[in-house]
Formats: structure tokens, C-alpha cells, sequence
């Protein structure tokens, strides 16, 4: 009896055919590898351009001791969002947080250089990315560290967040918005009045930046207090950056800063 000839390569298909997901791992690493590449160079774009146009996209306003502060903890975020989403995506390929995450990362980087770019597109990204990016920030906390809910929560869940991106993206087209920039008048259309446009501006404010974030940070807590002892320690992280969003949301919402 002749010996049987084995490929080089016969392990390598092998591998292949007995576990389907390991090709699409691998697809699913370079993109995520690619997302996080391009997302950081367009934060640092970003951060370029709102050193640089903050005069000009609102005027009589120049760049401030505050602005000082706030921008680069805002550049490090996203590009901590960007790293740690790519970091799970390797680290928990089966767990939908990372990407999540890395989704959330990326629209605040567009968020970050089109709004301060200057061109019509910079009241569309300026009212509407920011609500994707925080609803992608939600679905990645709240069901931490499984990446999916019980069964009887999940429903609700992402019925709940999808209210809160359609309020937040449809609400904008019925407010009343000032001109952006110094030399053009670039806003989002709007079918609101003057006043009809501010009294709904106050309602939607207290909505997603009074009650949602306040709702958000309990239901984190909670799940947390419901969890066992032995992975609690594990949801801090998640406790972290939801007392993070949450808490600037309602800072934003208190002071009336936007």
C-alpha cells in the first residue's frame, strides 16, 4: 500500500472547512482594522479643522480657554472609542460591543471633521451624527459584557434606542436654526417657525438630554446590581462610560451649551 500524499496546504483548508467563521474572522479583523485607520486620521483632520474654523463657524466667537480643554478630551475620546473598539473586535469576536464601539468612533470622527469643515454639510453632520454616534454608544454599554440583553428586555431596548435616534434625527428638521459660518448662511432646512421651532428645541432637549441620559445611567446601574459577584467586576468599565455620557449630556443640558 502507497503512502497517501498530504498537501502542504491540507491543514490550512482543513481549518477551513471545519470552522466557516475562522475566513470571516479574518475578513471581519482587516475591516475592522481598516474602519479604526481611517477614523483616526479623520480625527486628526478633525481636530485640525476645529482649531482652525471655530472663529468661522460661529461668528463673533473665538477660540477660548474652555475650548482649550474641551477639544482635546473630545479628539481623545473618539480615538480611545477607535482603539477599543478594534481592541474587542479581536479580543471578542463573537461579541457585537466592539463593534459597536468602533461604529460609535468612527461617526463621531465624520461628526468631528465635516461639521468644522467648511461647506453645506456642516449643519447636516453637526445635527444629526451626534445622535447616531450616542445611540451606537448605548448598544454597546447597556448590554455589556454579554452583548445582548435577556430576552424580555431586548425589545424593549432597541425599541427604545430606536425612538431616540428617530426623535433625534427627524427632530431637527422641525427647529429653528441660526446660520453657521461667517461668510454663508448654511443651515439645516427646517419647516418650523421662530417660536415653533425654539418651544420644540426645548422639548426635544429635555427628552434626550434631561430624561434619556438620566434613564440610561439607572438601567446601567441596575443591570449592574443585578448581576452576579462573580462578573460585576467586569460591567465597570461600563458603569464608567455611562456616568461619562450621561453625565456630559446633562451637563450640556443644565447649562444650555450647544
Amino acid at each position: 500500500m502507497g503512502r497517501q500524499r498530504v498537501s502542504p496546504d491540507a491543514s490550512t483548508e482543513k481549518t477551513y472547512d471545519t470552522f466557516p467563521m475562522f475566513r470571516r474572522t479574518k475578513a471581519a479583523r482587516a475591516m475592522a482594522v481598516s474602519l479604526c485607520v481611517c477614523g483616526v486620521l479623520v480625527t486628526l483632520v478633525g481636530a485640525a479643522l476645529v482649531r482652525e474654523n471655530t472663529s468661522r463657524r460661529f461668528p463673533f466667537r473665538s477660540w477660548s480657554s474652555v475650548d482649550a480643554v474641551i477639544w482635546p478630551v473630545t479628539v481623545i475620546s473618539i480615538l480611545l472609542m477607535l482603539l477599543s473598539g478594534t481592541w474587542l473586535v479581536f479580543r471578542l469576536a463573537s461579541n457585537p460591543t466592539g463593534w459597536w464601539v468602533l461604529v460609535g468612533g468612527a461617526i463621531s470622527a465624520c461628526w468631528l471633521a465635516i461639521s468644522y469643515w467648511p461647506g453645506p454639510l456642516s449643519p447636516w453632520a453637526d445635527e444629526l451624527l451626534p445622535t447616531i454616534s450616542k445611540a451606537a454608544i448605548v448598544m454597546a454599554v447597556l448590554p455589556w459584557p454579554m452583548g445582548r440583553l435577556e430576552a424580555r428586555w431586548a425589545r424593549p431596548f432597541h425599541r427604545t434606542v430606536a425612538a431616540y435616534v428617530a426623535i433625534g434625527c427627524v427632530s431637527p428638521f422641525f427647529e429653528f436654526h441660526w446660520p453657521m459660518w461667517d461668510t454663508r448662511h448654511w443651515r439645516l432646512p427646517s419647516a418650523g417657525g421662530f417660536v415653533d421651532g425654539l418651544l420644540l428645541e426645548s422639548v426635544t432637549a429635555v427628552l434626550l438630554r434631561g430624561l434619556a441620559p438620566a434613564v440610561f445611567l439607572a438601567a446601567v446601574v441596575r443591570r449592574q446590581a443585578m448581576m452576579p459577584e462573580s462578573i460585576r467586576a467586569s460591567t465597570r468599565p461600563a458603569v464608567f462610560g455611562a456616568a461619562l455620557l450621561a453625565g456630559s449630556e446633562l451637563w450640556v443640558f443644565l447649562t444650555d451649551v450647544d
